[in-house]
C-alpha cells in the first residue's frame, strides 16, 4: 500500500502536467478553415503547417486545429486546409496548408480597353 504524502505528491505531479487548454491568438481568430473543393482561384499557399496535440487534451483534433491556426495567424493567412489527420492513442497530428486568400473586390481587374482579342 502506497504511502498517502507519496501519494499525494503523485496525485501533484499528475495534475500539474495536465496539458492545458490551447486558445486562439488574436491572429488565429481570423483564420478561417476552407474545405479541399471549395478553394477560390484568388488563394495562394503560404506553406505547410503540421500541429501535434496529446490525446490527453480535451477533444485533441480541436486543440490541434486551434494551434495550426495560430501557426497560420502568424504567416498572415486568411485561411488553413487541413491535408489529413493522425490519430493514435498518444497524440492527434494535423497537416494543413496555410492559405491567403484576396477578397475578390480586392482583386485588379482588366480594364477592357486595352484586352487583346485572340481569334
Amino acid at each position: 500500500m502506497m504511502p498517502y504524502p507519496l501519494l499525494l505528491a503523485t496525485l501533484l505531479l499528475l495534475v500539474s502536467c495536465a496539458p492545458s487548454s490551447v486558445e486562439l491568438s488574436p491572429q488565429g481568430e481570423i483564420v478561417q478553415l476552407m474545405q479541399e473543393d471549395l478553394l477560390p482561384p484568388n488563394c495562394g499557399s503560404l506553406g505547410s503547417l503540421k500541429s501535434v496535440a496529446l490525446a490527453g487534451e480535451h477533444n485533441a483534433y480541436r486543440q490541434a486545429l486551434k494551434r495550426t491556426r495560430n501557426k497560420a495567424g502568424l504567416l498572415n493567412a486568411t485561411h488553413i486546409r487541413v491535408e489529413r489527420t493522425e490519430a493514435h492513442a498518444m497524440a492527434t497530428t494535423l497537416y494543413a496548408t496555410a492559405l491567403r486568400c484576396v477578397p475578390q473586390e480586392d482583386t485588379p481587374q482588366p480594364d477592357p480597353d486595352k484586352l487583346i482579342i485572340l481569334d
